[in-house]
């Protein structure tokens, strides 16, 4: 499944720089149809102000807080709706900003961060890997070669010689 951040903006980084109203949303930024299911929030706070408190909070269409937090710094969460929704993203107090923010399905989001070991390091489906490297360190020849697959469904096999320069 192909990644796709949802966050309207995402090199626009979210700010609350005082100057407006939050009562009439000039700190928030919705995102307007998510289909149900599981989502990822991921974003990097900063607060230039004196304030503590609650830097940033998600609400869903019916202003019901999905999460909050007082971190300073890298955050994470995960969300769920029932039914499509939308979700409203808010830099709660002044002097917060909100960027790099990240608002993607969870199932995608898990595939490409970690989210569990490969299916060859389970040994589901027999996988099979093999590996094969020679070097001559006189000549400066370099081969890297062997194949990855499932036994019984074909062989990817892959090949790379190296040579130094000039050799």
């Amino acid at each position: 499944m192909q990644r796709i951040n949802l966050y309207p903006s995402p090199l626009t980084p979210l700010v609350n720089d005082g100057t407006g109203d939050i009562t009439h949303g000039d700190y928030d930024v919705a995102i307007d149809n998510l289909e149900a299911g599981t989502y990822v929030f991921v974003a990097d706070i900063q607060n230039s102000g004196t304030q503590t408190g609650i830097n940033v909070m998600l609400f869903d269409s019916g202003w019901n807080p999905l999460f909050s937090s007082d971190k300073i710094g890298h955050v994470q969460t995960t969300f769920t709706f029932k039914k499509p929704d939308r979700v409203r993203i808010r830099a709660f107090q002044n002097g917060v900003t909100i960027s790099n923010v990240i608002v993607e399905r969870a199932d995608t989001y898990a595939l490409t961060s970690g989210g569990g070991a490969s299916e060859l390091l389970h040994r589901r489906h027999r996988a099979v890997l093999s590996l094969r490297v020679e070097a001559d360190i006189n000549s400066g020849y370099l081969y890297l070669g062997g194949f990855l697959g499932r036994l019984g469904a074909g062989r990817g096999t892959f090949q790379t010689v190296y040579f130094r320069k000039g050799a």
